[in-house]
């Protein structure tokens, strides 16, 4: 049992993932899919002001390494869900 919420603490292990790819692995789009996650996680407890600065400066440095972690992240965070938020509902079409 953590102390922490599951976003929050989902959100802390994908900020220190993308810090680890890209500080000591040097994998910018590992780094990217990480930081991309750590953003979506909705945490309020990470750095998302410097999570941006990292991304803003993986995309110049590394674009095409950028934009494959990008869509990896989307294609991770497609089926994401938050409880605390409730569920996106998509309407059938009529």
């Amino acid at each position: 049992m953590s102390l922490l919420p599951p976003n929050e603490l989902d959100g802390i292990r994908q900020y220190l993932a993308g810090r680890h790819q890209e500080e000591v692995m040097n994998q910018p789009r590992l780094a990217t899919l990480h930081y991309q996650k750590a953003a979506a996680s909705g945490s309020e407890m990470l750095p998302m002001e410097e999570i941006r600065e990292r991304l803003q400066r993986l995309r110049s440095q590394h674009r095409e390494d950028y934009e494959k972690g990008t869509d990896d992240s989307l294609i991770a965070n497609a089926g994401v869900y938050f409880p605390e938020r409730g569920s996106l509902r998509v309407p059938a079409r009529k």
